[in-house]
């Protein structure tokens, strides 16, 4: 097991009394999923931190990460200064999962002014299983590195809106 890597095995036996009631079944089934937690990249924490600290106007600041497969490292991509939304989706692929951290004015429905970090695990469907896997399995750790509770999925770019993060902020609000 390499270094930074926690790997975890899960055995699923099937109940062996149940299969011993059918007349058929000589065996039971073992399946093993295997769950890796990649390491964080001290140039991501820093990059978010460089991200969130920066001069935020009336855009985005954002922060994308992924993960080279390679030595199971997550990585910063890109940074955007001043971002739409638009630039912010046109910076997504369409079939590759990727961590997003959005930091940007937000005026609460009380009328009082907060700088949110928003932490977005962005997963198309069209992404390959494996890659899924492994980046929902280094989430958590990657959340708690960057000292955020709340998570958001998100599954189509196309869905990245401003009333898409009003909904989601207002339920952490609330």
């Amino acid at each position: 097991m390499g270094e930074g890597v926690r790997q975890t095995w899960f055995q699923l036996v099937t109940n062996q009394r149940c299969i011993q009631d059918l007349p058929n079944v000589k065996s039971h089934a073992v399946f093993w999923v295997q769950s890796t937690v990649c390491k964080i990249d001290k140039a991501v924490l820093d990059g978010v931190r460089k991200s969130y600290s920066a001069k935020i106007g009336d855009n985005f600041n954002v922060f994308i990460a992924k993960i080279d497969k390679k030595d199971l490292l997550v990585v910063p991509e890109e940074t955007l200064s001043d971002a739409t939304l638009e630039d912010v989706i046109d910076s997504l692929p369409e079939d590759s999962p990727r961590y997003l951290t959005l930091s940007f004015k937000w005026v609460n429905h009380e009328g009082r002014t907060t700088y949110p970090l928003a932490f977005i695990y962005y997963c198309p469907p069209t992404s390959p299983p494996t890659d899924m896997m492994l980046y929902a399995s280094t989430q958590p750790a990657l959340q708690t590195s960057l000292n955020t509770d709340k998570a958001y999925h998100l599954q189509d770019s196309e869905d990245l809106t401003q009333e898409w993060l009003n909904q989601h902020l207002k339920k952490f609000a609330s």
